[in-house]
Formats: structure tokens, sequence, C-alpha cells
């Protein structure tokens, strides 16, 4: 299929929205959104504030903007994770890519995961990219998973999800080791956990 030239005028309206979408993205990276004005953001997006309003009637509009993309980012990161997951052929290789993705998508947009508040209720969920049940589900079908108990899948997945969320919005560093090297061992603890043997068993 040929692809038409975008014309001068679209590109250059598409590179001012993106600037701008950044820019509130970086700047509450730091600081609290409501502390963060309009003429902060055009100056950090070097873009004219009656650029800004041709734009987005306030503020607010620009974050539910905002919050568009982050959920189309969150659509496909979980389509990718979903399909890496399936490929892996041990326990803790679905951990690993499942929490690896997780882990990547909320340290990149922890500043606007703090402002899930003001989403949509509608679409906080999808948001929000934390619902574990897809997660459970995957283990349920998976043929290297499946003979797994789902409580424990579910438990351990809680933990999992609490341990990103808290050093990923404290720009907490894992120590000694890199971001994929954490997140292994943290895959491997899952795994140890969900294929004990339940004390309980006969």
């Amino acid at each position: 299929m040929v692809q038409l030239p975008i014309p001068p005028k679209q590109r250059r309206s598409e590179t001012t929205l993106l600037r701008l979408l950044e820019a509130v993205r970086e700047l509450i990276a730091d600081r609290d959104y409501d502390d963060v004005s309009v003429e902060e953001i055009c100056q950090h997006a070097l873009v004219s504030k009656s650029s800004f309003y041709a734009r987005f009637p306030s503020k607010a509009a620009l974050l539910q903007t905002l919050f568009e993309v982050y959920r189309q980012e969150a659509l496909d990161t979980q389509a990718t994770t979903q399909a890496k997951a399936l490929a892996a052929t041990t326990v803790e290789d679905i951990w690993f890519e499942v929490s690896y993705a997780f882990w990547n998508h909320v340290w990149r947009n922890a500043s606007l995961l703090k402002c899930i508040e003001r989403a949509p209720f509608s679409e906080q969920s999808m948001v929000d990219f934390t619902n574990l049940e897809p997660l459970v589900l995957l283990m349920q079908w998976h043929p290297a998973s499946r003979h797994l108990d789902p409580a424990r899948v579910h438990f351990a997945g809680t933990c999992l999800r609490a341990i990103v969320l808290r050093m990923c919005f404290a720009r907490l560093e894992p120590e000694g080791m890199t971001h994929d090297q954490f997140v292994r061992q943290c895959a491997r603890m899952a795994t140890l956990y969900v294929e004990a043997p339940d004390p309980e068993a006969p």
C-alpha cells in the first residue's frame, strides 16, 4: 500500500501533541499533579499556551488524553506479554515474562499511576494494569502450570505485585543486580512457592 505523505501542518500538530503529553508525564514524575501548571507544561514542551488551549480546554483534559494513550500502551503490553508467556515452557519463565512486563510498565508509568483516581472509573482497571485474573486464568490453561493451585498463584501474584509497585513508586533500584535479574529472582521465588508440596495433602 502506498503511504501518502503527512501534510507539514498535520505533522507539526502531532509533534506538538506528543511534546505536551511527554512533558506532563515527565513533570509529574517528581511532583504532584496539582502542583504542575499549564504554563510549566508549555515551557517544558517548548509549546505556546495558545497552542495548548487550541488542543485542550484544561490541564485535566490533557491528563485524560494521556490516560487514553497509556490505556492503549497497556493493551499492547498485555497482548505481547500473553504471547510470550504462552510460549514459555516452565512455570518460572511464565512468572518472569508476566512480572518483567509488569515491572517495565509500572517503572515507566509510576507517576501516572499515582493519578489513577483521576481516570474515569470505567477505565481504572485497564489503566491500573494490575488485575491478576488474566494471570490466574493463563496459568490454569497453560500446559506447564495447569496443575497449580489457583489460590497459591493468586497469592504469589499479589505479593509480586506489591513488591513491584513499592519499588517502582519509590524509584528503588535493586541492590547489586539489574532489573531483569531482580525480576528473575522474584519469579524463581514465586515458582518455589506455587510448586511446593501441600503440607495438608495425605
